[in-house]
């Protein structure tokens, strides 16, 4: 049984990998963590391992072998953003001025550098279709394209008359409904006995006596507002994050729940 994880940042994925991590023999856990590092590796090379993790396409799914468990984490599209919005920031203050120069630090770079509204607002901005990758309804967009880049590749099909944004709305949702469970990031502990299930003969430590990687300040998202005001934030910025969570407010609820219920596993 192959078993991957679609990490979506900010949902509790470097713990759920070190719980992975800490399963599983490192022989057969796929080493790349996202898109770039994948292509180090030949297909035959890929096929030789059964854990994957990572921040990668729904497309990768494809070259992995079945039988395969796939799963993901949702949160609160709001507070996922608030939370990704400000550990970025943090993470871009702990870098020297030549690192966050470097051109894979310009999303950080803007996050800590730009005001609110410039980083969330500014159309003119060089980086506006990354920020916007990340940010604008996410979870709709990467499933519907199965990919990272699904919003500017969704905008693409919508120019061209091929997709519209109800077209694009269902695809996600036929996405997630063929992965094997979506999990709610506040009973992502289900993932335990989820996995015990397909694989009765392995024995699994429970998710609760993990160290929890990379845990938030543990800030509401009305805290979280009233620090992105004093960053200079106005109602145009607030405005826009309502608008980024806009149809990943409809998936959140249709796969998590007021209760924050996950799928059934399907292998």
């Amino acid at each position: 049984m192959n078993i991957v994880f679609l990490h979506i940042p900010k949902t509790a994925g470097q713990s759920v990998h070190h719980y992975l991590v800490t399963n599983f023999d490192e022989k057969v856990i796929f080493p790349a963590r996202v898109n770039s590092q994948i292509l180090n590796y030949t297909i035959g090379e890929i096929k030789k391992y059964k854990i994957f993790s990572g921040h990668f396409d729904l497309s990768f799914l494809d070259i992995v072998d079945q039988p395969k468990f796939t799963f993901t984490i949702l949160r609160n599209p709001k507070d996922r953003i608030l939370s990704y919005y400000f550990y970025i920031r943090n993470e871009a203050k702990k870098l020297t001025k030549q690192e966050l120069n470097s051109p894979e630090r310009q999303g950080m770079k803007a996050a800590l550098e730009l005001s609110p509204d410039e980083y969330f607002c500014d159309e003119n901005l060089n980086i506006r279709q990354f920020i916007d990758n990340h940010y604008d309804n996410f979870y709709m967009y990467y499933f519907a394209m199965r990919s990272y880049q699904g919003k500017s590749f969704a905008e693409q099909l919508i120019k061209l008359n091929i997709l519209d944004i109800n077209n694009v709305y269902e695809k996600a949702i036929d996405s997630l409904k063929q992965l094997s469970a979506v999990y709610d990031i506040r009973n992502w502990n289900d993932l335990t006995d989820d996995l015990k299930k397909i694989l009765p003969n392995k024995n699994l430590i429970d998710l609760e006596d993990n160290i929890h990687i990379n845990k938030g300040d543990g800030k509401n998202n009305d805290e979280r507002i009233k620090e992105l005001m004093l960053l200079g934030a106005t109602e145009k910025t607030l405005n826009r994050i309502d608008e980024f969570c806009k149809y990943d407010n409809f998936i959140y609820e249709k796969f998590c729940g007021k209760k924050g219920s996950n799928t059934s596993p399907r292998t």
